[in-house]
């Protein structure tokens, strides 16, 4: 829409005349059929004069219209030329807030995420420990821990027998190896591989950073993706 659309539109609303309206103005009838007919741009001072006129502002007057005519034609006059200035500036203001805010949910969406998979608050973790065998009395303690083939306990009938691997999952990592005497079997166990057992706050927290991750990143496309059109416009 452009200014002399504009003004017809308002003359219509209002069930006014050229002549109401163009006296309202200060202008002559036939200057305002030209406004209205896009044959000539008002000067700052009548633009000013429509604006009381017609009871509206500039930011709603430029709101209404085309934004290429607003910025290929109604720019050339100073007062619209600083308004489009000014909303730029506000509008760059506006969107470097907006990618603080998603650059801080990227950030720490990667926090958190990281924080449950590391289980850095909440640790749950448990230590496997592994023996060969049950041990004889005064055998040593690493005889089920050496190369079979190379020790000549291969075919050894006794040895075999007592061989019998056996793994226990255990809270706490107490020692290296310990010996456990039970039900009269005698073992030499010593700590394997750690065994993280993820909670349910754990993974909370992963979901919970994937969704803060999600709505930064999107929400820093969006608002690139506005900024490419806002230009070429």
């Amino acid at each position: 829409m452009t200014l002399g659309s504009w003004l017809k539109q308002y003359r219509e609303q209002q069930q006014i005349g050229q002549p109401e309206l163009a006296d309202s103005i200060g202008i002559e009838q036939s200057y305002l059929s030209k406004l209205e007919n896009d044959k000539s741009l008002p000067s700052s001072e009548i633009l000013d004069n429509i604006i009381n006129a017609t009871q509206t502002t500039l930011d709603k007057l430029v709101e209404g219209l085309d934004k290429s005519y607003v910025y290929n034609q109604l720019s050339k006059l100073p007062q619209v030329k600083a308004f489009l200035v000014n909303q730029k500036q506000q509008d760059n203001q506006q969107s470097s807030r907006r990618l603080f805010l998603f650059g801080l949910l990227l950030s720490l969406g990667c926090f958190v995420f990281f924080l449950g998979y590391g289980q850095v608050i909440s640790t749950n973790i448990h230590y496997q420990y592994h023996s060969g065998g049950i041990l004889a009395e005064g055998e040593p303690l690493k005889t089920f821990d050496t190369d079979r083939r190379k020790s000549g306990l291969l075919n050894n009938d006794e040895y075999q027998r007592r061989f019998n691997p056996k793994t226990v999952i255990m809270d706490d990592k107490k020692m290296p190896a310990f010996v456990s005497n039970s039900k009269g079997e005698r073992r030499y166990f010593v700590v394997g591989r750690r065994i993280y057992d993820e909670s349910g706050f754990n993974r909370m927290l992963k979901a919970l950073g994937v969704l803060l991750f999600s709505g930064g990143f999107f929400g820093v496309v969006l608002l690139l993706l506005g900024r490419k059109v806002l230009n070429r416009g």
